[in-house]
């Protein structure tokens, strides 16, 4: 009797949430508001499904603080065995595909960002599940175990996200006060260096395991003057490694720059930092959306089987962690 009453309760639980998440598809991701807050090139959400804008515009992008250098030939891969694992690792990732608890961990033990790997984690879990029901945790685990990859392979390319990253690339690489043809605007008084395969990338739509624009995925480093993709195919968007250097990157410049998204628990902190990613304007005006992108993070936390409260699994970073930022260039 125990059992039937708490599965029934499971079942309403699911029902509410699932109940709420209808009432707005669009959810969180960076390829969804292509919210970069420090790059922001675009508007959009999408997954393999469809496509949902988000009609909030996006600020203009800031110009990088050094020269433009790109990678060489001896530049390597950071992720080697050793560097130190964090404890609790390899417990309490819920049905998190194995093959990416290590990669994850070590990534966070090496930027220093609390709580960065769980955060991933639920990161891909949502793309991957994007405008879908949360389901119980069995049945995520049997999803899990059914589709290891996640969306590391996800391409999309409706008309919508190609015109996004095409506008995204426009807004930085054209004159100030210029219109292109996708409808991006020159914002930079010194535009950005152009990708050498400019018209591929505008192209491409989004892709990758946390659905970023190519817009924003080219880009990355550039504030540091490190901008590894630059000169690569934007096919680039599907290696791991480059994901995981770009979502990184992300996290930092969130926890660095203007938005308050630090609190005193790690709930609060990752949850705040899921809305900027989503859409900074919005969280800065504490919208109902941004409220809402907030619980449907939660929700899929909930659903992956990640305890964002506990601050022994999900670790919550400080504005100490900013000193301890191994540098861009380091990190691929």
């Amino acid at each position: 009797m125990v059992f039937l009453i708490q599965n029934q309760a499971n079942k309403a639980y699911l029902h509410q949430i699932n109940n709420f998440m209808a009432k707005d598809n669009t959810i969180y991701y960076l390829g969804g508001a292509a919210a970069l807050a420090f790059i922001l090139f675009g508007s959009k959400k999408a997954n393999a499904g469809g496509v949902v804008p988000i009609p909030t515009p996006s600020p203009d992008p800031q110009q990088p603080d050094f020269p433009i250098e790109t990678p060489k030939e001896d530049d390597i891969i950071i992720l080697d065995d050793e560097i130190p694992i964090p404890p609790q690792a390899t417990s309490a990732w819920g049905v998190t595909p194995e093959k990416y608890k290590l990669p994850f961990a070590k990534l966070e033990a090496y930027t220093q960002i609390p709580g960065l790997a769980r955060y991933f984690a639920i990161r891909a879990w949502g793309a991957f599940r994007a405008m879908k029901p949360i389901v119980s945790y069995d049945e995520a685990l049997k999803i899990a175990q059914a589709n290891p990859d996640l969306a590391m392979k996800f391409h999309n390319t409706s008309a919508s996200e190609r015109k996004a990253s095409c506008a995204g690339i426009e807004r930085v690489t054209l004159p100030k006060g210029e219109l292109g043809k996708c409808g991006g605007t020159g914002s930079q008084k010194d535009p950005w260096p152009k990708p050498l395969y400019i018209d591929q990338w505008k192209d491409f739509g989004s892709a990758g395991q946390f659905d970023m624009l190519a817009s924003s995925f080219v880009y990355a480093g550039i504030h540091s003057g490190y901008v590894p993709f630059i000169n690569l195919k934007p096919e680039i968007m599907f290696d791991p490694k480059a994901q995981m250097y770009a979502f990184a990157i992300m996290v930092y410049r969130i926890i660095k720059g203007p938005y308050k998204v630090l609190a005193n628990n790690p709930k609060d902190t990752w949850t705040n930092i899921a809305r900027v990613v989503a859409n900074p304007s919005a969280f800065q005006n504490n919208t109902q959306y941004s409220k809402d992108v907030g619980l449907r993070f939660q929700a899929r936390a909930g659903e992956l089987g990640i305890d964002i409260s506990n601050p022994d699994i999900m670790g919550n970073p400080t504005v100490d962690v900013i000193a301890k930022w191994p540098g861009d260039k380091k990190l691929f």
